[in-house]
């Protein structure tokens, strides 16, 4: 069927239906653009003239000696299929389903979120760790400290160092080890990972954000972090903020 549509005030085409459609999609053909065939009395929008797309084939039945592969969905004889769990992995897939798999990614979408205390225990665990440098910067600063006892702005501006320290430590910890493993060392001796919503790695760059959005949930009296243990994927505020899930490996 040839359709004519106005574009720029002047007529084109012929184009065929497929043509038609595939303009709509690309948004060249919108809703409001004329158009016409043989058999209309005038111009008409093309949201009232759309041709209906065909019907999708039926999909083919599977053999009972063949299985689909849960990554690319093609059926195989079943003895050609890599089993692991609930998966079916074809010879194909194989390379880049193991690769998903040792970086702790859901492949069916199955995820398995990290309970409260577990993030609790790895929270404490990455304290414990970050106590370490500060105590050694603290250290570094107490000669100074104790030479400004008597002068309180000084001894304020100290503490706001110290603290600025801690952060920009932290902050670094946080965004390198999460970026690179997706897990602080914490959350990897409680089995833990940080992902996004369709389970895929967070970027440093999320990562960076996300350790600034947790400092929200502190400054919350702890409510942000609270919070985790009353949704249904265990999301805290800075989980929510920054569209990531804790999930077991």
């Amino acid at each position: 069927m040839d359709w004519y549509f106005v574009e720029n005030n002047a007529r084109q085409g012929p184009v065929g239906d497929e043509e038609l459609r595939a303009m709509a999609a690309a948004g060249r053909i919108g809703p409001d653009t004329l158009v016409w065939r043989d058999g209309f009395a005038g111009w008409i929008a093309w949201r009232e003239a759309a041709p209906a797309a065909p019907p999708p084939a039926a999909a083919p039945a599977i053999p009972p000696d063949r299985e689909t592969c849960t990554q690319c969905r093609r059926a195989f004889p079943k003895d050609e299929l890599l089993r692991f769990e609930n998966d079916r992995v074809c010879a194909e897939c194989k390379p880049l389903y193991l690769q998903r798999l040792k970086e702790g990614v859901p492949q069916t979408g199955a995820m398995v979120y990290g309970g409260f205390w577990e993030r609790f225990g790895a929270k404490f665990v990455d304290g414990l760790i970050l106590f370490v440098p500060y105590v050694i910067v603290f250290f570094v600063l107490a000669p100074a400290a104790a030479a400004s006892q008597r002068d309180s702005s000084a001894q304020l501006g100290l503490t706001c160092l110290l603290q600025l320290a801690y952060n920009a430590l932290a902050a670094a910890y946080t965004t390198w080890f999460v970026g690179r493993y997706g897990a602080t060392p914490g959350k990897r001796v409680a089995k833990l990972r940080i992902v996004r919503a369709d389970g895929s790695r967070v970027t440093y760059g999320r990562a960076f954000g996300r350790y600034f959005a947790e400092l929200l949930s502190s400054l919350t009296l702890g409510i942000g972090y609270i919070i985790a243990a009353f949704d249904d994927e265990r999301r805290a505020l800075h989980d929510r903020i920054c569209d990531t899930r804790v999930v077991h490996i």
